[in-house]
Protein backbone atom coordinates (compact mmCIF):
# COMPACT_ATOMS: atom_id res chain seq x y z
CA UNK A 1 0.00 0.00 0.00
CA UNK A 2 1.04 3.79 -0.52
CA UNK A 3 0.41 5.02 3.21
CA UNK A 4 1.05 8.89 4.06
CA UNK A 5 2.48 9.31 7.65
CA UNK A 6 1.92 13.11 9.44
CA UNK A 7 3.76 13.53 11.85
CA UNK A 8 6.78 11.45 11.04
CA UNK A 9 10.00 13.31 12.49
CA UNK A 10 8.12 12.72 16.09
CA UNK A 11 8.34 9.81 18.61
CA UNK A 12 5.14 7.87 17.40
CA UNK A 13 5.60 8.94 13.87
CA UNK A 14 9.38 7.84 13.45
CA UNK A 15 7.94 3.71 14.90
CA UNK A 16 5.29 4.31 12.45
CA UNK A 17 7.44 4.76 9.26
CA UNK A 18 9.89 2.06 10.41
CA UNK A 19 7.15 -0.35 11.12
CA UNK A 20 5.33 0.06 7.89
CA UNK A 21 8.40 0.26 5.88
CA UNK A 22 9.34 -3.49 7.50
CA UNK A 23 6.24 -4.43 6.11
CA UNK A 24 6.59 -3.45 2.47
CA UNK A 25 4.64 -0.45 2.38
CA UNK A 26 5.75 2.74 0.21
CA UNK A 27 5.29 5.66 2.67
CA UNK A 28 5.02 9.23 2.06
CA UNK A 29 5.93 11.19 5.55
CA UNK A 30 4.70 14.99 5.60
CA UNK A 31 5.94 17.36 8.13
CA UNK A 32 7.89 19.90 9.06
CA UNK A 33 11.15 18.26 9.14
CA UNK A 34 12.24 15.23 7.08
CA UNK A 35 11.89 12.09 8.59
CA UNK A 36 15.09 10.11 9.25
CA UNK A 37 14.03 7.18 7.20
CA UNK A 38 16.28 7.30 3.84
CA UNK A 39 13.31 4.82 2.16
CA UNK A 40 10.69 7.23 3.23
CA UNK A 41 10.02 9.99 0.41
CA UNK A 42 9.03 13.23 2.07
CA UNK A 43 7.11 16.59 1.63
CA UNK A 44 7.60 19.65 4.21
CA UNK A 45 4.58 21.33 4.87
CA UNK A 46 3.39 23.51 7.71
CA UNK A 47 0.57 21.80 9.92
CA UNK A 48 -0.90 24.95 10.94
CA UNK A 49 -1.00 26.26 7.21
CA UNK A 50 -4.77 24.90 6.22
CA UNK A 51 -3.85 25.23 1.97
CA UNK A 52 -0.51 23.09 2.85
CA UNK A 53 -2.46 20.37 4.79
CA UNK A 54 -5.43 20.39 1.80
CA UNK A 55 -2.76 20.12 -0.50
CA UNK A 56 -0.92 17.35 0.83
CA UNK A 57 -4.13 14.87 1.60
CA UNK A 58 -6.02 15.78 -1.37
CA UNK A 59 -3.68 15.32 -3.95
CA UNK A 60 -3.31 18.70 -5.37
CA UNK A 61 0.01 18.29 -6.09
CA UNK A 62 1.24 15.29 -8.25
CA UNK A 63 3.82 14.29 -5.38
CA UNK A 64 1.17 13.05 -3.43
CA UNK A 65 -1.76 11.01 -5.79
CA UNK A 66 -2.09 7.48 -5.43
CA UNK A 67 -2.34 7.13 -1.46
CA UNK A 68 -4.08 4.17 -0.02
CA UNK A 69 -4.43 5.59 3.43
CA UNK A 70 -3.32 8.25 6.12
CA UNK A 71 -1.59 7.62 9.52
CA UNK A 72 -2.27 10.69 11.38
CA UNK A 73 0.07 10.67 14.31
CA UNK A 74 1.40 14.94 13.88
CA UNK A 75 0.72 17.19 17.34
CA UNK A 76 1.38 20.53 17.85
CA UNK A 77 2.61 20.98 21.45
CA UNK A 78 1.85 24.28 22.73
CA UNK A 79 0.10 25.55 19.54
CA UNK A 80 -1.11 28.92 20.52
CA UNK A 81 -3.42 29.26 17.77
Amino acid sequence: MKIMVTGSTGKVGRATIDRLIEEDHQVFAVDAVAPANPKCKFSKIDGTDFGQVLESVLGIDSAHLGQDAIVHVSAIPGATK
